[in-house]
């Protein structure tokens, strides 16, 4: 509702992203703690420990990128727009990958709900 400009919104957006990226992350390693060693699904869900670690890590520094460099409605240098873009695109790789094993998973019953 403060919301100023498009710039203020990414940022509102980002903030949700980080809070359900957290949730999902928790979640993930409560299933993976809960998966036998020999479990077929366990394999899919360390790498999506990884990835979701790694997005949980990586969002408040996209989040501080965006922030420094607001490339919305102004001229920006284009490394520095490209940064913020390179940083936020690498957030859905991570996301897809996860995903992508999930739904390839022949442990359908403990995938499923991803």
């Amino acid at each position: 509702m403060v919301a100023k400009d498009h710039g203020d919104l990414v940022v509102v957006a980002l903030d949700i992203l980080d809070n359900r990226t957290n949730a999902v992350a928790k979640k993930i390693d409560d299933t993976l703690r809960g998966l036998s060693v020999h479990n077929k699904a366990r394999h899919v869900f360390q790498w999506c420990s990884a990835d979701y670690g790694q997005m949980v890590r990586r969002l408040p520094v996209c989040r501080d990128f965006f922030l420094e460099v607001k490339p919305m409605g102004k001229k920006t240098p284009t490394n520095e727009a490209m940064d913020v873009l390179i940083c936020l695109d690498g957030l859905g790789e991570m996301s897809r990958d996860c995903a992508l094993l999930l739904a390839n998973n022949w442990d359908f019953d403990k995938t499923e709900e991803f």
